[in-house]
Order: C-alpha cells, then structure tokens, then sequence
C-alpha cells in the first residue's frame, strides 16, 4: 500500500482550485491589514496635527490677550476655550475642533501612555496659569509700569509655555 498524503490523493482541479483559494486568502489579509494600517496612520496624522496647533493656540491667547487689555477686539476666549477641549480631549479622548473657525468636529483616541497624559495635564495646568496672569493684569491701569512689566510676563509665560507644549508634541511623535 502507498503512503500517499493529502495532497497526493487531490484531483489537479482541486489542487489548483485549493491554491487559488489559499492567494485569495493571503490577498485579502493583506489588504485587510493595509486598510487597519492606513486607518491608524490617519488617526496618528489628526492628533499630531491637533498637537501642533496647541503651540500656535497659546501664542494666539497670550498676543490678543496682552492686546485685549488695550482695548482691541480680540478672540482670546475662542482661543482659551479651543486650547482646553482640545487638550483634555487629547489627554482622556473626546472630541475637539478639527479646524480652527470651523464647527467641524474630530474624535481623538485618549493618550496612549501615562507619562503623556501627565505631560498633557501639566500643559493644561501651564495654561489655567497663564489665564489667571491675563485676569491679575486686567485692573491694573494702562500707563502704569506694572501694566507694562506684566503684559512683558504674559508673554514671556507663554513663550515658555509654548516651548513645553512643543516638548508634549515631540513625546507623542517619538511614541
């Protein structure tokens, strides 16, 4: 009696027909993995993207708020309230803005790692204090050198801010 396996006892049509089968399958994992890869690289894109606006928001908010202080019409509190739903929405999930001035709306994964969203939270944080300077200025009279010397430390406040949030962003793009 011969030993003859499996694939010995196939007819070729079926053997042909098994191959086939076998490259549809490979195929169709391929493109299947493909589709999830694209899908995640599409995720990654809007949050790097959204990161790097947090950096042009603070410098945004600490300009027109050192220039809302003088009387000029200004949107510091478009700025503040973008800034913030965008970086908790980085920090725990949720959604935010996806363009600036437009009702769009983008749903962002929560951080993937702790230290990140310890990194976020501190920003956020950097931020509330960033507010308080901006409201400690607001009674203080225009021509005095205090008024001064305080619009100089809202926008030094921010520029170190600013630096730190670039920090955050070049934590997520190493992850």
């Amino acid at each position: 009696m011969d030993n003859v396996g499996f694939w010995g006892q196939l007819r070729v049509g079926h053997k042909i027909g098994l191959i086939g089968a076998l490259f549809l399958t490979a195929i169709v994992g391929i493109i299947a993995s493909t589709v999830m890869w694209l899908g995640s690289t599409e995720t990654d894109t809007v949050v790097m993207d959204v990161m790097g606006r947090q950096r042009e928001l603070v410098s945004l908010y600490a300009r027109d708020s050192v220039l809302g202080l003088t009387g000029q019409e200004v949107e510091s509190r478009y700025w503040s309230n973008v800034y913030m739903e965008s970086g908790k929405s980085l920090m725990d999930g949720g959604s935010t803005v996806l363009t600036l001035k437009k009702d769009q709306k983008v749903s962002l994964p929560p951080a993937p790692t702790q230290e990140l969203r310890d990194m976020l939270s501190e920003t956020i944080t950097r931020f509330e204090e960033l507010s308080t300077m901006v409201g400690q200025v607001s009674g203080i009279q225009r021509d005095s050198p205090a008024y001064a010397a305080k619009a100089k430390d809202i926008l030094a406040f921010g520029t170190k801010l600013r630096e730190r949030v670039n920090e955050v962003t070049k934590a997520y793009e190493k992850h």
